[in-house]
């Protein structure tokens, strides 16, 4: 549970108790929490085993080599979940940073890199047919970028708000030379489609030789029979 402190409390973020604070467009909301039935996925799983291979790795630096990440922290802030700019601990950039490259195929680092420009991914266009169950994405990149794709289950066409419904599901060395073919990693992840389902997708950039993340841009689609 994160706080932001004003005269008494202007702010907050996470869980406390039975509840989650959050927000939305609308403004500050309290919600119950509701536990998973079974929260230890594959993906979870692989993901913690990401994280403890890179906690390992970061003790087995150089001293040098862990101070030199502790202050380049100062060059690679954060943004927290009340829009406050974080500087991240050394451990954390290291963490952060290598797990992006390794995502998308990338040798990890054991020195602090300098940052370098981040450019988004332009001109996203999407298709799924729900007949012949494909899902197939278009955009234009940059050579000097690898790519982290995440989609939704399929959604009612009416649901507008994806942020806390994305998966990744494929990923990208570098960019694309044409069309995307999604369709294998996504029923894997999510199961089939129907006509008339509405399925977002976005597209991360990391920059390959650094491992910083972009922002990112998102497409959304509602599935069609074969004409």
């Amino acid at each position: 549970m994160k706080i932001k402190f004003g005269s008494i409390v202007t702010d907050g973020r996470g869980k406390l108790g039975g509840q989650v604070y959050a927000r939305n467009r609308s403004g500050a909301y309290v919600r119950n929490k509701v536990t998973p039935n079974n929260p230890q996925t594959l993906y979870q799983s692989l993901q913690r085993a990401v994280l403890a291979t890179f906690s390992e790795a970061w003790r087995g630096l150089t001293q040098q080599q862990r101070e030199a990440w502790n202050a380049a922290g100062e060059s690679f802030p954060t943004t927290n979940q009340f829009g406050d700019q974080v500087i991240p601990t050394g451990k954390n950039l290291f963490t952060r940073l290598n797990n992006n490259l390794t995502d998308i195929s990338q040798s990890t680092l054991t020195n602090p890199p300098l940052p370098a420009p981040i450019v988004e991914p332009e001109d996203l266009e999407a298709d799924a047919n729900a007949d012949a169950q494909t899902l197939t994405l278009d955009f234009n990149g940059d050579n000097a970028m690898g790519y982290k794709i995440f989609a939704t289950p399929p959604l009612s066409p009416g649901v507008g708000f994806f942020k806390n419904k994305f998966k990744m599901i494929q990923t990208l060395s570098t960019a694309p030379p044409g069309t995307i073919l999604l369709t294998d990693d996504y029923l894997a992840r999510f199961g089939a489609f129907q006509a008339g389902q509405k399925i977002a997708i976005k597209v991360v950039p990391v920059v390959a030789a650094t491992g910083q993340k972009g922002v990112g841009k998102t497409v959304a689609v509602i599935a069609v029979d074969t004409p």
